[in-house]
């Protein structure tokens, strides 16, 4: 019982296709679900991230979505011509707390011998991130926590931090993850764009775009003596976010 993949809350009505798949009423929590005979094959380009690049028909018909803020498709895109937002453009003002989500569930193929994970984002931002931010993360299919992949939002770069101008656009940004440590289990890849305090938020919406799961191969071998790699934690982004002046200041 419960309302992650694969769990029920009093299913009514099993139904079976031509081509296997079986299909399950899942009365209260307000769904239909789908068990297909083998994991999908990977898309040529994106990998286990099935339509990643959100171009394919019906709309994010691969993820699932949803939260107390919108999510929808827009036309600003690092790939192909559309992205998906989190989020909405919003007046620089008190918000209640809140987010919108996205997220799909893959088998991470224990046979890839160095699965990546890798999407850019772009964020708009009304507020300083302790206030509203973008997360993404991995859990397991029930939604327990796995590991943080990125937390971004505003940093000022002043002392008490300084909201930025209304809509402030950082600019796209891209994140990279090694998903070794997943190989042979099924993971959940779940983007946030959050409202954190509701009544003191001023609010933020993202543009998520290019995600792709693929075996990136064999790290290259390093030059001169024998070395090994570390593990490394590699920042996208700058300490902080300056703004720059307008021209009456």
């Amino acid at each position: 019982q419960g309302g992650g993949d694969g769990q029920f809350y009093y299913p009514f009505g099993i139904a079976v296709d031509g081509s296997g798949n079986v299909y399950v009423a899942d009365t209260y929590n307000f769904r239909i679900q789908k068990f297909a005979s083998a994991y999908p094959t990977p898309d040529p380009l994106h990998g286990l991230a099935l339509n990643g690049s959100f171009e394919e028909m019906l709309d994010l018909v691969h993820w699932t979505y949803g939260g107390e803020l919108p999510v929808t498709l827009v036309t600003t895109a690092t790939h192909g011509s559309r992205a998906a937002r989190l989020g909405e453009p919003t007046p620089q003002t008190e918000h209640e707390q809140g987010m919108a989500w996205l997220r799909q569930t893959m088998y991470i193929r224990p046979e890839w011998e160095r699965p990546v994970l890798t999407f850019h984002y772009r964020m708009f931002v009304n507020d300083i991130m302790d206030y509203s931010d973008f997360h993404a993360w991995l859990t397991r299919s029930n939604g327990a926590w796995l590991a943080d992949i990125v937390r971004d939002g505003f940093r000022s770069c002043d002392d008490p931090p300084l909201a930025p101008p209304p809509g402030y656009d950082l600019g796209w940004r891209k994140a990279t993850y090694d998903l070794s440590a997943f190989k042979g289990q099924t993971v959940r890849i779940v983007f946030e764009n959050r409202n954190l305090h509701g009544g003191y938020s001023w609010g933020i919406w993202t543009h998520v775009d290019d995600v792709r799961v693929v075996d990136a191969g064999p790290l290259p071998t390093p030059p001169g003596p024998p070395r090994t790699y570390l593990p490394l934690v590699m920042n996208h982004y700058a300490t902080c976010d300056p703004v720059p002046a307008s021209p009456e200041a």
